[in-house]
């Protein structure tokens, strides 16, 4: 058995978290909420470790325009500020960076 990340999970989870930004502000915010978890908070996180982990250790399997994409979501993602993640604040969701944000994963 290896610790290795499986790529297959891997771009399973990257896929469902870029799917889940491309949502409407409505949708994004009743796609957590009924789990009792910060819409918000799993939006950003539900990107951002299948993004990390893939980037880091399977990069080759992607094409530089896949790369470039996803990165410019990580970018933005770091770039949020608190006022636009605010917990289980279903406004925030409107904010522009969400938008951008979903225009980015729609590209992607």
């Amino acid at each position: 058995m290896t610790n290795e990340p499986d790529p297959i999970w891997l771009e399973h989870e990257l896929l469902i978290g870029l799917q889940a930004l491309v949502l409407t502000g409505d949708d994004q915010f009743a796609y957590h909420y009924h789990s009792g978890a910060c819409p918000v908070c799993e939006l950003i996180s539900d990107f951002r470790f299948p993004y990390e982990t893939y980037i880091g250790n399977f990069s080759q399997q992607l094409t530089s325009p896949q790369i470039a994409a996803l990165r410019s979501i990580a970018v933005e993602i770091e770039a949020i500020g608190a006022e636009d993640t605010k917990c289980f604040d279903r406004e925030v969701l409107d904010r522009p960076v969400w938008v951008r944000l979903r225009g980015l994963a729609t590209a992607a």
